[in-house]
């Protein structure tokens, strides 16, 4: 890699190991489960040398600063503390860019003050505490269709003028940048700089080890004044992780030493527990960097070697006898924190239907079983909401519980997609150490939670809301969480329903035609396994009445249809190793039959003739019927 690309492009002045290193080096994307390349950040190794100038139609409100190494600086957005700034939207017309393509977005900002980096506002969530650059994607209306992450920088405290910049994907119908600044806690904020430049998929795409900062080995946005939670998101396998010394090695923005004990300890008491972001997003991947790190070879070598068990200990202290739950000192109970952590700590699977748990090595403290699972369970289940129709049925989880509430009816919305994408998989996580009539709960709690969703957040086209009082559709996070953490497309075999009403009455042009009358007024599809040799089934059809809505028609068809619509609207890539998506592959051959209105006849061409089939109705949530069992070797 050349020098150049990795020197400072800001005056930071650190110890050796890093005098001659970038604050400037990053890699994080924005963090939806199983997504990549829709809004991508990167800060190791890109400048803004070979960008355009790009004009923001709102006025400078301050005078121009001096330019660094060269920059312009003259549009100047500075604001003050609690300020929000709506620098309004950019045409891309305007810029000449047309859709279908990514393009980088740049900006510098800084932030003025004491060089103390101890917020007086320590205490609360400092995850909303750094100032932020919002960039959202319009189409020709006006509407939002897409926005960028809400956490570009992550320095908390003050820092000299920095280069930022975001990858954006255009959709079709992109037309739009709207640019909107908020300045939360800090005196002074300034941004300025801004420009953009075209640039390729593989760009956009570029691996963690090709941005990793060769001399701390951390891909933070800003690695000397980043926060841990800043530098433990994301890491590179290329160097070492010096990063994890912190002020040891001269970093600013993070006080303790991590490997060592006293200054993990440290770290957990003094921060950790007072910072709702530290215990969400720093916390959480401590056993995953320790784990990695030690296969890898790249932790500094005098970390202890009952480090996890030394984390292990801090984190039980901690836990809510009461409720189960994981907290700060000021939010004792939090759904969203205990999710984290059960996730990021006690990740001992989820036991599918006819599939074990299997545990997840690299995010598994030395624990036998999930603490406290059944008072986990309680809690979050009291804290789901009902819908608003007159039937007051269960629906998913509102925004209030993403902490702790005892008044989960209270608010309009009865489903923030992040919250109930928490509580589905905090249920399924800990059903493994719960007694079978809570499981039972658990399944019906999470069956209701789905339905909601597909009901009240989708949009016509399969992109969806981010919850059920949103006005559009902006961002692809947490429906590919939902729907792979729950049971939706998992088989569940003969639930109480008798079998479909299915015979064979000839053939068509060689193929078997079939007669199927399905139950009236009940939304259902029609699923055919053929059984093999061996005695496994394999699903070749799926037939169905309906191409519309979701809750009347098949869970494998609406999940194809809303990942489509995710790569459309997001350029989404759900990830290929998920559960989801490996159903979704298992059933890739099946052949989609669509019947016309009153049709009650279809053919089938099987790629064997003569294996038996067995015909199951479906329900909205994949519930299968009792078989029926046509044997097909006399034909």
């Amino acid at each position: 890699m050349p020098l150049r690309l990795w020197l400072s492009v800001s005056a930071i002045c650190l110890l050796p190991l890093l005098q001659a290193a970038t604050a400037d080096t990053t890699n994080e994307r924005s963090h939806s489960p199983g997504t990549a390349n829709r809004f991508l950040v990167y800060m190791h190794g890109k400048f803004d040398d070979q960008a355009k100038p790009l004009r923001l139609p709102v006025a400078a409100t301050a005078s121009a600063p001096s330019p660094v190494n060269g920059r312009d600086l003259s549009q100047l957005i500075r604001l003050g503390r609690e300020a929000r700034l709506d620098a309004g939207r950019v045409l891309l017309s305007d810029l000449g860019v047309k859709s279908n393509q990514y393009i980088r977005v740049f900006f510098w900002a800084m932030v003025d003050g004491a060089d103390d980096h101890q917020p007086q506002w320590r205490g609360t969530n400092s995850y909303g505490a750094p100032p932020q650059l919002l960039i959202s994607l319009l189409d020709g209306s006006g509407r939002k269709i897409a926005q960028g992450p809400e956490r570009i920088i992550a320095a908390f405290g003050p820092f000299p003028w920095h280069c930022y910049y975001q990858d954006l994907w255009l959709p079709q119908n992109a037309a739009a940048l709207n640019f909107t600044f908020k300045n939360a806690w800090n005196k002074k904020a300034q941004f300025s700089g801004f420009s953009w430049q075209s640039i390729s998929e593989a760009e956009a795409s570029e691996g963690t080890d090709a941005l990793q900062d060769p001399v701390s080995g951390s891909l933070a946005t800003n690695i000397a004044y980043d926060s841990w939670s800043g530098h433990l998101r994301k890491l590179g396998n290329r160097y070492p992780w010096k990063f994890l010394q912190g002020p040891t090695i001269g970093l600013k923005g993070v006080h303790h030493d991590l490997t060592t004990a006293r200054g993990l300890g440290d770290f957990f008491e003094q921060e950790a527990l007072s910072d709702e972001d530290q215990l969400n997003h720093g916390v959480l991947y401590l056993a995953r960097t320790f784990y990695k790190g030690k296969e890898l070879g790249l932790l500094p070598e005098h970390m202890p070697a009952d480090w996890d068990q030394q984390l292990l200990k801090l984190v039980l202290s901690a836990q809510d006898s009461k409720t189960g739950y994981w907290g700060t000192r000021k939010r004792p109970r939090s759904m969203g924190i205990t999710f984290h952590l059960v996730n990021g700590l006690f990740s001992f699977g989820i036991s599918r239907e006819g599939e074990p748990a299997v545990p997840d090595r690299d995010r598994l403290l030395p624990a036998a079983r999930l603490p406290g699972a059944d008072r986990i369970v309680e809690t979050t289940l009291k804290m789901q909401s009902r819908s608003n129709d007159g039937e007051r049925k269960m629906a998913g989880w509102a925004r209030s519980a993403y902490n702790y509430t005892g008044s989960p009816d209270r608010s309009e919305s009865k489903a923030s997609l992040v919250v109930t994408g928490n509580a589905i998989e905090l249920l399924r996580r800990s059903e493994l150490f719960v007694e079978p009539a809570a499981r039972v709960q658990i399944y019906s709690a999470i069956k209701s939670a789905v339905r909601y969703v597909l009901d009240c957040c989708l949009e016509d086209d399969g992109a969806w809301r981010q919850s059920d009082v949103d006005e559009s559709a902006s961002s692809d996070s947490y429906m590919f969480r939902i729907l792979d953490k729950s049971h939706y497309l998992e088989r569940k075999l003969g639930r109480n329903r008798p079998p479909p009403a299915v015979r064979l009455v000839g053939q068509n042009e060689g193929a078997p035609q079939f007669a199927w009358h399905p139950s009236p007024g009940v939304p259902q599809s029609l699923r055919v396994y053929a059984s093999g040799s061996n005695g496994h089934e394999t699903l070749v059809a799926i037939v169905e009445t309906n191409d519309a809505p979701a809750l009347g028609s098949d869970p494998y068809t609406v999940v194809g249809n809303i990942r489509m619509a995710a790569e459309r609207r997001w350029r989404s890539v759900w990830n290929p190793q998920s559960f989801l998506m490996k159903r979704l592959s298992e059933v890739a051959d099946a052949e989609r039959i669509l019947l016309a209105p009153g049709q009650t006849r279809f053919s089938l061409r099987l790629p064997v003739p003569s294996q038996p089939l067995s015909f199951v109705s479906a329900d909205w949530y994949g519930e299968e019927s009792a078989p029926a069992e046509l044997p097909m070797n006399a034909h």
